[in-house]
């Protein structure tokens, strides 16, 4: 029998040396979870925060893309008026030189008449 106590000594040791192993094991386990589950609740943290930049950033690009669609427009216009403004006034300036020609035609006209005319009366005073 006292082979037998001896036995079951050395089995409630095993036991609970087992026991204390199992117990470390669950302690070491349960600090993993704990800090596994803070790391995850971080990440999310910054998931959410990435998001929630990335939604900012699509409405600034919206924002922006509307101010450059409205932008290029005005510039279409702007360049369309400035084609109607300059047809305008090149034709105007072609108009304009033509009767600066012509008046400058007619006053060369008149200059070479009124020299005739002063030749004449000088060779009729001579």
């Amino acid at each position: 029998m006292v082979k037998e106590v001896q036995e079951l000594k050395v089995s409630i040791e095993n036991i609970s040396y087992s026991r204390t192993q199992i117990a470390t094991q669950l302690e070491d386990t349960r600090r993993r979870l704990e800090d596994e589950d803070r790391r995850r609740s971080t990440l999310e943290s910054q998931l959410h925060t990435l998001e929630m930049e990335l939604e900012s950033t699509r409405v600034q690009l919206e924002e922006e893309s509307e101010a450059r669609s409205d932008i290029e427009r005005h510039l279409s216009k702007a360049n369309g008026d400035v084609l109607v403004w300059k047809s305008k006034y090149e034709s105007e300036a072609s108009a304009r030189a033509e009767e600066i020609e012509e008046l400058r035609y007619k006053k060369n006209t008149s200059k070479n008449h009124f020299k005739d005319g002063l030749f004449s009366i000088l060779l009729i005073i001579n």
